[in-house]
């Protein structure tokens, strides 16, 4: 008896087991992907386009040197109403350039009064990143604005508020095309030529 009470516990945690892995599994994956798809859909409802603005319109001077035109980047503006906001917003940019740096199609604009200028840097990376102009129109002081690939401010965000920097992280994220990685290549050795 006790030999055939061992032999059924074992198949009803087999049967569990089996029954989980077919069922249990792939429920818990749909909402795991239903939960991400609302996450997404949300999330682009908020990126819906507030404006349409012309980079050719605006004087932009590169730090970089070479000058790569934002207008294939997601750019970050940074609108700047005093010396004080300048230096909170700096401390911001090297944050989220540290963070978002790494992907070139990812650029900041500074749009400062005519009476203040960049801090100095010698970062290399940094400056390959930053762009800084003196023309305010379309832009409301003090506040960042994401402008994407097609120049439509897609978010602003208020820069004291901690949420709403969370959520620009998030969108920053969502407006990045993915990155491409690079596709394995099967290297063969050659063989040697029988004679």
């Amino acid at each position: 008896m006790n030999g055939i009470e061992k032999t059924s516990k074992k198949f009803s945690w087999r049967v569990v087991l089996i029954m989980l892995m077919l069922f249990g599994l792939p429920i818990g994956s749909y909402f795991y992907l239903v939960k991400g798809y609302q996450y997404r859909k949300q999330a682009l409802d908020e990126l819906k386009p507030k404006a349409q603005i012309n980079w050719s319109d605006y004087s932009i001077d590169a730090l970089g040197g070479d000058y790569e035109k934002p207008e294939e980047s997601v750019v970050l503006v940074f609108s700047i109403k005093d010396q004080n906001d300048l230096n909170t917003k700096w401390d911001m940019f090297k944050k989220l350039q540290n963070q978002f740096g790494s992907q070139s199609v990812m650029k900041f604009l500074f749009v400062l009064p005519k009476d203040l200028q960049l801090p100095e840097t010698d970062d290399m990376e940094m400056q390959k990143d930053l762009f800084v102009s003196y023309a305010r129109d379309g832009f409301d002081q003090g506040v960042l604005h994401l402008v994407d690939q097609q120049q439509q401010i897609r978010g602003r965000y208020d820069p004291k508020n901690t949420q709403e920097i969370q959520k620009l992280v998030r969108h920053i994220a969502i407006l990045l095309p993915l990155k491409k990685h690079a596709e394995a290549e099967l290297i063969r050795k050659k063989e040697p030529k029988e004679d």
